[in-house]
């Protein structure tokens, strides 16, 4: 007698599931006919999704009104080839604000590793060995940044702020906070030049990069 209303709370709770995941499938899939999306709610979805792109569209929009020469002529690639460095950065950032993380070290990291890789090619190193060596400090300062986060349990948002000041510190010493001049013909071709008078290489980089981290974002499981 008391197995009955169990039974059935029990029914009435697993149709209530099912229909919650018909409604988030719905929901998710885009299929308005059977759950019609507000005007607000298709904005916010567009927003999250192109947001980004939107304001670049209408930052470029901006200025093309304001000086129609910006998007004339070799304008638009010069400031993509000026913005590469920019990309690289952001790319690495995607993944440490993709996993609910910051690193506010990455500039000085990019400082202290460009000044050591500088100073190697100017002591006679090739600049391949050189900018490979650069790239492996890079990764063993992350690596620095993310055993402080797991081991003192603080918010990478502290732990980098502090890094950020060490390594900063670190640049200016090992520079003595001057420029170093490098007078490399072959390394200024390798990553400076361009392919066919047209596309910068730093963009061709860029666009290698995103490929890589689009693969491994899409394709891949963690």
């Amino acid at each position: 007698m008391n197995n009955k209303p169990q039974a059935e709370t029990t029914l009435l709770a697993s149709t209530s599931e099912i229909d919650d995941a018909k409604v988030e499938q719905a929901l998710t899939s885009g299929h308005a006919g059977a759950i019609p999306l507000t005007r607000r709610e298709r904005f916010s979805r567009l927003w999250s999704k192109y947001g980004v792109f939107q304001i670049l569209v209408l930052v470029f929009a901006v200025f093309a009104i304001v000086e129609p020469s910006f998007v004339q002529g070799e304008n638009p690639i010069r400031v993509l080839d000026q913005s590469t460095i920019y990309i690289l950065l952001g790319f690495g950032m995607f993944f440490a604000i993709l996993l609910a993380g910051i690193d506010l070290s990455v500039g000085s990291t990019m400082a202290l590793t460009g000044v050591l890789t500088a100073q190697m090619m100017v002591g006679g190193m090739p600049w391949g060995a050189a900018a490979l060596l650069g790239v492996l400090l890079g990764v063993v300062i992350g690596g620095i940044n993310a055993v402080i986060i797991n081991v003192t349990k603080l918010h990478p948002f502290i732990v980098t702020l502090g890094t950020q000041a060490i390594i900063r510190g670190l640049t200016y010493v090992v520079s003595d906070a001057t420029a170093i001049s490098v007078n490399s013909v072959n390394f200024a071709n390798a990553v400076a030049g361009t392919i066919g008078d047209l596309v910068p290489i730093p963009v061709v980089i860029c666009i290698v990069v995103l490929a890589v981290l689009m693969f491994f974002t899409n394709w891949t499981t963690p």
